[in-house]
């Protein structure tokens, strides 16, 4: 519901769960970005952890004209920041890898109005091209809000492929989901991007054989704990933007 409610659920009476309410319509990634840290944080306090380990550092630049070019400087600027915090933590906890941050439409679904770069640099040196894929979304309006968000590496792979698990949940529980596979990105793209494709992740049938794909795990309940917990505390956030 990108551009709207449906008109068929504006006189609806009776509840309706999700509620129609948290369509793209109306959420903001920042706002849920912002309830996901403060639930990660009372989280990893009860962990005794450091919060950065459950949610990625993120930034929002407001009134961005990727045709302007004071507004790309300053896109420039929140990108350098963002990989000098970023930096920062992995030289914290001796990590090799070279930082990277994803841009991101603040209402953008579908993978649309999003890049990955690697320096800010590449900010200022963007052709047309690259301009009207940041700028892309559903239903044409042109995106004036961008996050700055710290980019993982996807660490799970399958014959070289990166993959990742996607989680359904109903009542805040895992009721399963998906993988995503992606044999034409490397670990640092998004996965979600044309020429993804997808294998059954059902809890109930994670020893059986399913293509060529096979999975074990002794404990069951322990398969994805960490995505699980994640997943539970963007539901959390999710309900808190609701209300």
């Amino acid at each position: 519901m990108s551009q709207g409610l449906l008109p068929l659920l504006k006189d609806v009476v009776q509840p309706i769960y999700p509620s129609p309410e948290l369509g793209w319509h109306s959420r903001r990634k920042k706002t849920h970005f912002e309830l996901y840290v403060q639930l990660a944080e009372e989280a990893a306090q009860i962990l005794g952890i450091d919060p950065w380990e459950l949610a990625p550092i993120t930034h929002l630049e407001h009134e961005v004209d990727v045709g302007n070019p004071g507004d790309m400087e300053r896109l420039s600027l929140c990108v350098a920041r963002t990989l000098q915090e970023v930096a920062a933590k992995y030289r914290q906890y001796g990590i090799r890898e070279k930082p990277y941050v994803f841009i991101k439409s603040n209402t953008g679904t579908f993978g649309l109005g999003m890049m990955h770069v690697e320096s800010p640099e590449e900010i200022l040196s963007l052709n047309r091209k690259g301009r009207q894929k940041l700028s892309a979304s559903k239903g044409g309006t042109t995106p004036t809000e961008f996050l700055v968000q710290e980019g993982l590496p996807t660490i799970d792979s399958l014959e070289g492929a990166p993959i990742e698990p996607i989680l359904y949940y109903v009542g805040g529980e895992p009721i399963g989901g998906f993988f995503r596979i992606h044999e034409q990105k490397d670990a640092r793209a998004s996965l979600n991007a044309p020429g993804a494709k997808f294998e059954c992740l059902c809890f109930h049938k994670v020893k059986e054989r399913k293509g060529n794909l096979v999975l074990h795990c002794d404990d069951h309940e322990n398969l994805f704990l960490a995505a699980k917990w994640l997943g539970k505390i963007a539901s959390l956030a999710a309900g808190l933007e609701l209300r």
